[in-house]
């Protein structure tokens, strides 16, 4: 009983941390892979700009002979470490984080992510970016267990993402 209080608890004081968070993109990002993406505002970072989350998914294309079509979800925990201003209009930030990434792509794979890119946001909510997104991780299989060199070799692509930001 007393877990349950506690945990009840736990969750009503992240009520206002929750209901601060708001949509900050959706859209498609296009690159080695096509994927449906989606960004989540949370609180400011101690520089004062708003990390997010950003969620992934969608196709992974085969990206050396040896290679097989599959889907790929990935997620990531994104710090903005500096809004340039460049422009008299709009909104840049420069970003970066760790995150995860799973899919099928010739056998179950699995890796650590890394994220670091730029995003350019319209007046009217179109947002622009490109980003580079690299996995080391494993693949596994019914007769193979592998290092995952497609995530590291897809993931230095430059991708495109073009999102509508809510505002």
């Amino acid at each position: 009983m007393k877990k349950m209080i506690f945990i009840a608890a736990a969750l009503l004081l992240c009520i206002p941390a929750i209901s601060n968070a708001q949509p900050k993109a959706i859209g498609g990002r296009l690159g080695s892979n096509f994927e449906f993406s989606y960004q989540h505002s949370l609180a400011a970072g101690q520089n004062g700009y708003p990390n997010f989350i950003q969620v992934d998914f969608g196709a992974a294309f085969p990206f050396a002979p040896s290679d097989y079509f599959g889907a790929l979800a990935t997620g990531t925990y994104n710090f903005v470490f500096a809004k340039p201003n460049w422009t008299s209009r709009g909104e840049w930030e420069w970003f970066a984080g760790p995150g995860l990434s799973l899919g099928f792509q010739n056998g179950f794979v699995m890796g650590v992510t890394g994220h670091v890119g730029l995003h350019y946001t319209f007046d009217f909510g179109l947002q622009l970016g490109a980003s580079f997104r690299p996995s080391f991780g494993f693949g596994v299989n019914s007769y193979e267990a592998r290092f995952w060199e497609t995530g590291v070799y897809a993931g230095l692509v430059p991708t495109i993402s073009v999102r509508y930001a809510f505002r």
